[in-house]
């Protein structure tokens, strides 16, 4: 099982025993995480206004384990994506604020600056590219969960036909890949799969459970964790669609924002703290060989 954390400070604290409030997961006995010490050099890379200001708004579903999510106990923002925009900022001498926000609603917030961060998983696909940019740290791709006890199975995308799948709304990756279902089965002769978004994990998973829908198409690490936490859900088609990279978002037209924490990456994929965090996660297999900003891989 993939473990977690308690709590998220500048020193990451360990807290035995904390429950979350998105299905009863156990948060405990990991090792601190020393964030380090900010960075004069690249805090000089911010815009005037934000370093002065000392900190960035963080908008985020925070409802999507292992990713981004409250601890049940004291609701404090933990995951691997908080993790890495906490500890980037900390390198910037910035503290974050959060905000918890739908993910169709951050690049929005990002345009109209309610926010500077959207720390969600974002691919550096040409429609998010118009909006914002997108900084990614990590490989991914889409799986399908579905219910261990009474669910359909589902071998192959030909067993998907004419049935009912959850996405968070907002998420291209989701979409495209009951889209790729939906052209297998015509192909075939078949019904194409319905597909409804729903604003978080945790309403596209009360839909799972109440039988609402047949499964919950959705990023293979959070399908691998959900799977992992108990005996209620079993993944599907396990990273058949959407192999990509993914990270997260910082607006558009704030290039100065965007390179300070590009930087900050580099220098915690330089460090080791860019490993450490995704060994925190269980995750070092997703690892990428450094941050890549809007996809430029050059």
């Amino acid at each position: 099982m993939i473990r977690g954390l308690c709590a998220l400070l500048l020193t990451v604290v360990v807290v035995a025993g904390c429950t979350t409030d998105n299905g009863g997961l156990i948060l405990k006995d990991l090792a601190p995480l020393a964030v380090p010490a900010a960075d004069p050099a690249l805090a000089e890379l911010l815009p005037d206004d934000i370093r002065e200001r000392g900190a960035v708004t963080a908008g985020s579903p925070l409802s999507s384990q292992p990713l981004y999510f409250r601890t049940g106990d004291t609701g404090e923002p933990t995951g691997l994506t908080v993790d890495f925009v906490s500890t980037a900022s900390a390198i910037l001498g910035l503290r974050v604020e959060w905000l918890q926000l739908p993910y169709a609603g951050l690049p929005p917030a990002l345009l109209s600056r309610k926010i500077d961060v959207a720390a969600a998983q974002f691919s550096p696909t040409p429609e998010n590219l118009k909006a914002i940019n997108v900084i990614s740290l990590y490989r991914t791709a889409t799986s399908v969960l579905t219910l261990r006890s009474g669910g359909p199975e589902i071998e192959e995308p030909l067993d998907a036909c004419g049935l009912a799948f959850a996405i968070t709304a907002g998420s291209k990756p989701d979409a495209q890949a009951g889209e790729q279902i939906g052209e297998i089965c015509a192909e075939a002769g078949l019904t194409k799969p319905t597909v409804e978004g729903y604003p978080t994990l945790v309403a596209g998973l009360t839909a799972v459970r109440a039988r609402r829908v047949d499964g919950f198409i959705e990023p293979t690490p959070v399908a691998l964790y959900e799977r992992d936490k108990g005996d209620v859900y079993e993944v599907r088609l396990e990273s058949q669609f959407g192999e990509r990279i993914t990270g997260f978002g910082l607006p558009l037209d704030d290039p100065e924002l965007t390179n300070a924490y590009k930087a900050a990456f580099d220098k915690m994929v330089a460090d080791g703290t860019y490993l450490e965090i995704l060994r925190r996660w269980s995750f070092e297999s997703l690892k990428i060989d450094k941050p890549v900003l809007n996809g430029e891989t050059k």
